[in-house]
Protein backbone atom coordinates (compact mmCIF):
# COMPACT_ATOMS: atom_id res chain seq x y z
CA UNK A 1 0.00 0.00 0.00
CA UNK A 2 2.61 2.38 0.85
CA UNK A 3 4.47 1.89 -2.82
CA UNK A 4 1.20 3.07 -4.34
CA UNK A 5 0.63 6.18 -2.43
CA UNK A 6 3.23 8.15 -3.67
CA UNK A 7 1.67 9.37 -6.71
CA UNK A 8 -0.85 12.34 -5.13
CA UNK A 9 -4.04 10.75 -6.27
CA UNK A 10 -6.85 10.14 -3.66
CA UNK A 11 -5.93 6.66 -1.80
CA UNK A 12 -9.64 5.68 -2.80
CA UNK A 13 -8.81 5.83 -6.39
CA UNK A 14 -6.18 3.22 -5.98
CA UNK A 15 -8.47 0.43 -5.51
CA UNK A 16 -9.92 1.02 -9.29
CA UNK A 17 -6.66 -0.64 -10.87
CA UNK A 18 -5.72 -3.11 -7.58
CA UNK A 19 -7.88 -6.13 -7.57
CA UNK A 20 -5.92 -7.51 -4.65
CA UNK A 21 -6.70 -4.27 -3.11
CA UNK A 22 -10.58 -5.05 -3.86
CA UNK A 23 -10.93 -8.39 -2.82
CA UNK A 24 -9.76 -7.66 0.38
CA UNK A 25 -12.33 -4.71 0.94
CA UNK A 26 -14.93 -6.92 -0.83
CA UNK A 27 -13.84 -10.01 1.21
CA UNK A 28 -13.88 -8.36 4.75
CA UNK A 29 -17.33 -8.29 5.47
CA UNK A 30 -17.32 -12.05 4.86
CA UNK A 31 -15.00 -12.83 7.03
CA UNK A 32 -16.34 -10.80 9.66
CA UNK A 33 -19.33 -13.36 9.32
CA UNK A 34 -17.45 -16.18 9.19
CA UNK A 35 -16.13 -14.99 13.15
CA UNK A 36 -19.49 -13.97 14.66
CA UNK A 37 -20.97 -17.36 12.73
CA UNK A 38 -19.10 -19.28 15.12
CA UNK A 39 -19.07 -17.29 17.83
CA UNK A 40 -22.96 -16.83 17.29
CA UNK A 41 -22.96 -20.84 17.44
CA UNK A 42 -21.94 -21.03 20.86
CA UNK A 43 -23.73 -18.31 22.26
CA UNK A 44 -27.47 -18.18 20.71
CA UNK A 45 -29.54 -20.16 22.58
CA UNK A 46 -27.97 -18.22 25.69
CA UNK A 47 -28.98 -14.46 24.60
CA UNK A 48 -31.85 -15.44 22.60
CA UNK A 49 -33.24 -14.65 18.97
CA UNK A 50 -34.28 -11.32 19.85
CA UNK A 51 -30.82 -10.26 21.17
CA UNK A 52 -29.16 -11.69 18.37
CA UNK A 53 -30.71 -9.12 16.39
CA UNK A 54 -30.27 -5.90 18.58
CA UNK A 55 -26.68 -7.29 18.67
CA UNK A 56 -26.10 -7.86 14.63
CA UNK A 57 -28.21 -4.22 14.52
CA UNK A 58 -25.44 -2.64 16.54
CA UNK A 59 -22.59 -4.55 14.64
CA UNK A 60 -24.00 -2.33 12.29
CA UNK A 61 -24.01 0.72 12.90
CA UNK A 62 -20.42 0.36 14.44
CA UNK A 63 -19.35 -1.05 11.19
CA UNK A 64 -20.81 1.60 8.63
CA UNK A 65 -19.63 4.25 10.63
CA UNK A 66 -16.07 2.89 10.81
CA UNK A 67 -16.21 2.40 6.90
CA UNK A 68 -17.48 6.27 6.41
CA UNK A 69 -15.25 7.59 8.47
CA UNK A 70 -12.44 5.68 6.42
CA UNK A 71 -13.16 8.33 3.59
CA UNK A 72 -11.48 11.09 5.35
CA UNK A 73 -9.74 12.98 2.88
CA UNK A 74 -6.72 14.06 4.67
CA UNK A 75 -5.66 10.44 5.65
CA UNK A 76 -3.33 8.19 3.16
CA UNK A 77 -3.58 4.92 1.73
CA UNK A 78 -1.93 2.68 4.88
CA UNK A 79 -4.72 4.49 7.53
CA UNK A 80 -7.39 4.56 5.41
CA UNK A 81 -7.78 1.06 4.02
CA UNK A 82 -6.59 -0.45 7.32
CA UNK A 83 -10.17 1.59 9.10
CA UNK A 84 -12.06 0.80 6.02
CA UNK A 85 -11.35 -3.12 6.45
CA UNK A 86 -11.79 -2.96 10.00
CA UNK A 87 -15.04 -1.48 9.19
CA UNK A 88 -15.92 -4.20 6.98
CA UNK A 89 -15.47 -7.17 9.32
CA UNK A 90 -17.12 -5.52 12.07
CA UNK A 91 -20.25 -4.99 9.13
CA UNK A 92 -19.47 -8.86 8.56
CA UNK A 93 -19.82 -9.95 12.06
CA UNK A 94 -23.42 -8.04 11.86
CA UNK A 95 -24.36 -10.38 8.99
CA UNK A 96 -23.44 -13.79 11.39
CA UNK A 97 -25.62 -12.30 13.90
CA UNK A 98 -28.59 -10.82 12.16
CA UNK A 99 -28.44 -13.90 9.71
CA UNK A 100 -28.76 -16.54 12.08
CA UNK A 101 -31.62 -14.86 14.84
CA UNK A 102 -33.75 -13.15 12.22
CA UNK A 103 -35.10 -16.25 10.27
CA UNK A 104 -34.75 -18.07 13.21
CA UNK A 105 -36.65 -16.07 15.58
CA UNK A 106 -39.49 -16.30 12.20
CA UNK A 107 -39.80 -19.51 12.32
CA UNK A 108 -40.12 -19.90 16.05
CA UNK A 109 -42.99 -17.27 16.19
CA UNK A 110 -44.72 -17.99 13.13
CA UNK A 111 -47.74 -19.58 12.53
CA UNK A 112 -47.29 -22.70 10.16
CA UNK A 113 -49.57 -21.30 7.25
CA UNK A 114 -47.82 -17.89 6.94
CA UNK A 115 -44.29 -19.20 8.16
CA UNK A 116 -42.82 -19.68 4.35
CA UNK A 117 -44.40 -16.46 3.82
CA UNK A 118 -42.38 -14.03 6.41
CA UNK A 119 -39.37 -15.98 6.18
CA UNK A 120 -39.84 -15.42 2.01
CA UNK A 121 -40.05 -11.55 2.95
CA UNK A 122 -37.06 -11.44 5.10
CA UNK A 123 -34.92 -12.35 2.31
CA UNK A 124 -36.99 -9.93 0.16
CA UNK A 125 -36.48 -6.71 2.90
CA UNK A 126 -32.51 -8.10 2.18
CA UNK A 127 -32.96 -7.48 -1.66
CA UNK A 128 -34.62 -4.40 -0.93
CA UNK A 129 -31.48 -3.15 0.79
CA UNK A 130 -29.36 -4.08 -1.93
CA UNK A 131 -31.46 -2.10 -4.33
CA UNK A 132 -31.40 1.13 -2.36
CA UNK A 133 -27.71 0.37 -2.05
CA UNK A 134 -26.59 0.32 -5.43
CA UNK A 135 -28.62 3.35 -5.99
CA UNK A 136 -27.49 5.35 -3.40
CA UNK A 137 -23.84 4.21 -4.53
CA UNK A 138 -24.76 4.90 -8.36
CA UNK A 139 -26.00 8.55 -7.13
CA UNK A 140 -22.62 9.41 -5.09
CA UNK A 141 -20.65 7.80 -7.98
CA UNK A 142 -19.27 11.29 -9.65
CA UNK A 143 -18.60 12.58 -6.17
CA UNK A 144 -15.28 12.16 -4.93
CA UNK A 145 -15.14 10.07 -1.58
CA UNK A 146 -18.80 9.47 -2.08
CA UNK A 147 -18.85 6.00 -1.57
CA UNK A 148 -18.51 6.61 2.28
CA UNK A 149 -21.75 8.37 2.43
CA UNK A 150 -22.47 5.00 0.57
CA UNK A 151 -21.37 2.77 3.45
CA UNK A 152 -22.55 5.65 6.32
CA UNK A 153 -26.42 5.56 4.80
CA UNK A 154 -26.71 1.86 6.63
CA UNK A 155 -26.57 3.38 9.87
CA UNK A 156 -30.40 4.35 9.21
CA UNK A 157 -31.62 0.96 8.73
CA UNK A 158 -29.12 -0.23 11.69
CA UNK A 159 -30.64 1.59 13.92
CA UNK A 160 -34.45 0.63 13.10
CA UNK A 161 -33.54 -2.51 12.85
CA UNK A 162 -32.00 -2.38 16.68
CA UNK A 163 -34.54 0.10 17.84
CA UNK A 164 -37.18 -2.72 16.58
CA UNK A 165 -35.85 -5.57 17.92
CA UNK A 166 -35.16 -4.28 21.25
CA UNK A 167 -38.45 -2.54 22.44
CA UNK A 168 -41.18 -4.06 19.51
CA UNK A 169 -40.62 -7.37 19.31
CA UNK A 170 -40.88 -10.26 21.90
CA UNK A 171 -38.62 -13.08 23.00
CA UNK A 172 -39.51 -16.53 21.55
CA UNK A 173 -42.05 -18.19 22.77
CA UNK A 174 -40.38 -21.62 22.38
CA UNK A 175 -36.58 -20.31 23.77
CA UNK A 176 -38.67 -19.05 26.96
CA UNK A 177 -40.33 -22.07 26.88
CA UNK A 178 -37.11 -24.09 26.72
CA UNK A 179 -35.61 -21.95 29.30
CA UNK A 180 -38.50 -22.68 31.44
CA UNK A 181 -40.06 -19.07 31.43
CA UNK A 182 -43.62 -20.72 30.87
CA UNK A 183 -45.39 -17.22 31.57
CA UNK A 184 -43.42 -15.34 29.53
CA UNK A 185 -43.64 -17.98 27.24
CA UNK A 186 -47.56 -17.65 27.21
CA UNK A 187 -47.26 -13.73 26.67
CA UNK A 188 -45.06 -13.79 23.75
CA UNK A 189 -47.54 -16.05 21.98
CA UNK A 190 -50.62 -13.52 22.74
CA UNK A 191 -48.54 -10.57 21.08
CA UNK A 192 -48.63 -12.89 17.87
CA UNK A 193 -52.30 -14.84 18.39
CA UNK A 194 -55.63 -13.79 19.29
CA UNK A 195 -55.86 -14.95 23.31
CA UNK A 196 -57.97 -18.62 22.18
CA UNK A 197 -55.00 -19.04 19.67
CA UNK A 198 -52.11 -18.41 21.96
CA UNK A 199 -53.17 -21.15 24.28
CA UNK A 200 -53.38 -23.65 21.65
CA UNK A 201 -49.92 -23.02 20.47
CA UNK A 202 -48.32 -22.91 23.78
CA UNK A 203 -49.96 -26.35 24.29
CA UNK A 204 -48.69 -27.57 21.03
CA UNK A 205 -44.73 -25.97 21.88
CA UNK A 206 -45.17 -27.50 25.35
CA UNK A 207 -46.28 -31.44 23.55
CA UNK A 208 -43.48 -31.24 20.91
CA UNK A 209 -40.78 -30.85 23.47
CA UNK A 210 -42.00 -33.34 25.42
CA UNK A 211 -42.23 -35.99 23.11
CA UNK A 212 -39.05 -34.69 21.47
CA UNK A 213 -37.43 -35.18 24.97
CA UNK A 214 -39.19 -38.40 26.18
CA UNK A 215 -38.19 -39.49 21.96
CA UNK A 216 -34.26 -38.36 22.61
CA UNK A 217 -34.33 -40.30 25.79
CA UNK A 218 -35.76 -43.65 24.27
CA UNK A 219 -33.25 -43.28 21.26
CA UNK A 220 -30.31 -42.80 23.59
CA UNK A 221 -31.32 -45.44 26.20
CA UNK A 222 -30.09 -48.47 24.12
CA UNK A 223 -26.54 -46.74 22.91
CA UNK A 224 -25.75 -44.85 26.40
CA UNK A 225 -24.59 -46.62 29.77
CA UNK A 226 -25.33 -43.77 31.64
CA UNK A 227 -28.74 -43.83 30.74
CA UNK A 228 -28.91 -47.90 31.14
CA UNK A 229 -28.12 -47.67 34.42
CA UNK A 230 -29.34 -44.52 36.01
CA UNK A 231 -33.04 -42.49 36.18
CA UNK A 232 -32.95 -39.35 34.05
CA UNK A 233 -35.27 -36.65 34.54
CA UNK A 234 -37.42 -35.76 31.33
CA UNK A 235 -38.38 -32.38 32.45
CA UNK A 236 -34.58 -31.38 32.81
CA UNK A 237 -33.42 -33.48 29.83
CA UNK A 238 -30.69 -34.78 32.10
CA UNK A 239 -28.34 -37.53 30.27
CA UNK A 240 -29.85 -36.26 26.71
CA UNK A 241 -27.01 -36.06 24.55
CA UNK A 242 -28.06 -32.65 23.48
CA UNK A 243 -25.02 -31.91 21.13
CA UNK A 244 -25.54 -31.12 17.55
CA UNK A 245 -23.68 -33.67 16.58
CA UNK A 246 -25.81 -36.55 18.10
CA UNK A 247 -27.07 -38.84 15.85
CA UNK A 248 -30.90 -37.50 16.25
CA UNK A 249 -29.42 -34.36 14.80
CA UNK A 250 -28.00 -35.89 11.62
CA UNK A 251 -30.60 -35.44 9.31
CA UNK A 252 -30.97 -31.35 9.94
CA UNK A 253 -27.58 -31.29 10.36
CA UNK A 254 -27.20 -32.58 6.58
CA UNK A 255 -29.78 -30.47 5.40
CA UNK A 256 -28.71 -26.58 6.89
CA UNK A 257 -25.02 -27.06 6.01
CA UNK A 258 -25.67 -28.81 2.48
CA UNK A 259 -28.24 -25.87 1.68
CA UNK A 260 -26.29 -23.27 2.51
CA UNK A 261 -22.86 -24.74 1.42
CA UNK A 262 -24.44 -25.52 -1.92
CA UNK A 263 -26.37 -21.70 -1.78
CA UNK A 264 -22.65 -19.98 -1.57
CA UNK A 265 -21.08 -22.78 -3.94
CA UNK A 266 -23.59 -21.03 -6.51
CA UNK A 267 -20.85 -18.00 -6.28
CA UNK A 268 -24.46 -15.49 -6.41
CA UNK A 269 -22.95 -13.49 -3.69
CA UNK A 270 -19.66 -12.89 -4.88
CA UNK A 271 -21.93 -12.29 -8.37
CA UNK A 272 -23.64 -9.45 -6.19
CA UNK A 273 -20.39 -7.92 -4.84
CA UNK A 274 -18.63 -7.83 -8.44
CA UNK A 275 -21.61 -6.94 -10.55
CA UNK A 276 -20.39 -3.25 -11.12
CA UNK A 277 -16.88 -4.56 -12.16
CA UNK A 278 -18.69 -7.36 -14.42
CA UNK A 279 -21.04 -4.93 -16.47
CA UNK A 280 -17.93 -2.86 -16.89
CA UNK A 281 -15.46 -5.32 -17.95
CA UNK A 282 -18.84 -6.12 -20.37
CA UNK A 283 -19.06 -2.70 -21.82
CA UNK A 284 -22.04 -2.12 -20.18
CA UNK A 285 -22.90 0.96 -17.81
CA UNK A 286 -22.73 0.70 -14.37
CA UNK A 287 -26.48 1.52 -13.91
CA UNK A 288 -27.11 -2.31 -14.98
CA UNK A 289 -26.18 -3.23 -11.01
CA UNK A 290 -29.31 -1.07 -10.13
CA UNK A 291 -31.65 -2.58 -12.81
CA UNK A 292 -30.07 -6.53 -11.21
CA UNK A 293 -31.20 -5.29 -8.05
CA UNK A 294 -34.31 -4.10 -8.78
CA UNK A 295 -35.12 -7.55 -10.92
CA UNK A 296 -34.21 -9.40 -8.12
CA UNK A 297 -36.58 -8.10 -5.70
CA UNK A 298 -38.90 -8.84 -8.11
CA UNK A 299 -38.43 -12.28 -8.32
CA UNK A 300 -37.88 -12.56 -4.30
CA UNK A 301 -41.54 -11.30 -4.09
CA UNK A 302 -42.62 -13.61 -6.61
CA UNK A 303 -40.91 -16.20 -4.54
CA UNK A 304 -42.50 -14.57 -1.48
CA UNK A 305 -46.37 -14.81 -3.10
CA UNK A 306 -45.62 -18.54 -4.54
CA UNK A 307 -43.40 -20.16 -1.67
CA UNK A 308 -46.76 -21.63 0.43
CA UNK A 309 -48.51 -22.26 -2.75
CA UNK A 310 -45.90 -24.28 -4.59
CA UNK A 311 -43.98 -25.39 -2.03
CA UNK A 312 -40.07 -25.56 -1.06
CA UNK A 313 -38.81 -28.36 -3.53
CA UNK A 314 -40.69 -26.88 -6.61
CA UNK A 315 -39.40 -23.50 -5.95
CA UNK A 316 -35.92 -24.81 -5.27
CA UNK A 317 -35.52 -27.29 -7.83
CA UNK A 318 -36.64 -24.90 -10.57
CA UNK A 319 -34.43 -22.28 -9.40
CA UNK A 320 -31.07 -24.49 -9.99
CA UNK A 321 -32.35 -25.24 -13.42
CA UNK A 322 -32.75 -21.58 -14.39
CA UNK A 323 -29.21 -20.92 -12.90
CA UNK A 324 -27.51 -23.62 -14.74
CA UNK A 325 -28.89 -22.49 -17.50
CA UNK A 326 -27.89 -18.75 -17.10
CA UNK A 327 -24.12 -19.78 -16.36
CA UNK A 328 -23.82 -22.33 -19.05
CA UNK A 329 -24.93 -18.90 -21.58
CA UNK A 330 -22.93 -16.56 -19.59
CA UNK A 331 -19.43 -18.80 -20.19
CA UNK A 332 -20.51 -19.27 -23.69
CA UNK A 333 -20.76 -15.80 -23.92
CA UNK A 334 -17.94 -14.25 -21.88
CA UNK A 335 -15.70 -16.49 -24.34
CA UNK A 336 -17.01 -14.47 -27.33
CA UNK A 337 -16.94 -11.04 -25.54
CA UNK A 338 -14.10 -8.96 -27.60
CA UNK A 339 -11.73 -7.34 -26.11
CA UNK A 340 -12.55 -3.40 -25.11
CA UNK A 341 -11.28 -0.73 -27.33
CA UNK A 342 -10.60 2.95 -26.72
CA UNK A 343 -11.06 3.91 -29.92
CA UNK A 344 -14.75 2.39 -29.67
CA UNK A 345 -16.83 5.71 -29.95
CA UNK A 346 -20.46 3.86 -29.89
CA UNK A 347 -22.77 3.08 -26.90
CA UNK A 348 -24.37 0.28 -28.13
CA UNK A 349 -25.19 -2.51 -26.55
CA UNK A 350 -23.97 -5.55 -28.93
CA UNK A 351 -25.46 -8.77 -29.10
CA UNK A 352 -22.59 -10.53 -27.01
CA UNK A 353 -23.37 -7.53 -24.47
CA UNK A 354 -26.78 -8.52 -23.91
CA UNK A 355 -27.11 -11.39 -23.87
CA UNK A 356 -24.50 -11.49 -20.94
CA UNK A 357 -27.14 -8.52 -19.63
CA UNK A 358 -29.61 -11.20 -20.20
CA UNK A 359 -28.08 -14.17 -19.13
CA UNK A 360 -27.01 -12.25 -15.28
CA UNK A 361 -31.36 -11.03 -14.97
CA UNK A 362 -32.14 -15.11 -15.36
CA UNK A 363 -29.32 -16.11 -13.42
CA UNK A 364 -30.16 -13.56 -10.42
CA UNK A 365 -34.10 -14.54 -11.13
CA UNK A 366 -33.19 -18.27 -10.66
CA UNK A 367 -31.21 -17.72 -7.22
CA UNK A 368 -34.08 -15.46 -5.89
CA UNK A 369 -36.66 -17.90 -6.45
CA UNK A 370 -34.75 -21.33 -5.49
CA UNK A 371 -31.53 -21.03 -2.82
CA UNK A 372 -31.98 -17.51 -2.02
CA UNK A 373 -35.36 -17.53 -0.20
CA UNK A 374 -35.81 -21.23 0.29
CA UNK A 375 -32.46 -22.37 1.92
CA UNK A 376 -33.45 -20.32 5.01
CA UNK A 377 -36.83 -20.78 5.18
CA UNK A 378 -35.82 -23.78 5.03
CA UNK A 379 -33.35 -24.37 7.89
CA UNK A 380 -35.56 -22.20 10.21
CA UNK A 381 -38.56 -25.08 9.24
CA UNK A 382 -36.26 -27.79 10.15
CA UNK A 383 -34.98 -26.55 13.54
CA UNK A 384 -38.39 -26.42 14.75
CA UNK A 385 -38.37 -30.16 13.97
CA UNK A 386 -35.65 -31.06 16.07
CA UNK A 387 -35.58 -28.02 18.33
Amino acid sequence: ITDLDHSGVKWDNLLDDNTALQGAVTSASVFGALLSSVLVFKIADDIGRKMEMVVGSGLYAVGALIEAISAQPGWDANLGITVLIIGRVIYGCGIGFAMHGAPAYIGEMSPANIRGLLVSLKEAMIVLGMLLGYLVGYLFADVNGGWGYTYGVAIIPAFIMGFGSLFVLKDSARWLYLRNRHEEAKDSLRWVYPPELAEAAYTAISDQTEDIRRASVSKDRDSSPLLKTESNSIEEGEGVDKSVWAPRFRPALIAGIGLVFLQQLTGQPSVLYYAAGIFQDAGLDAVASVGVAAFKLVMTLFAVATVDKYGRTVLLYTGISVMLVALVTLAIAFSYMPEPSDDDSTKAVTTTQGIVLGAMFVYIGGYQIGFGPISWLLISEVKIEYL
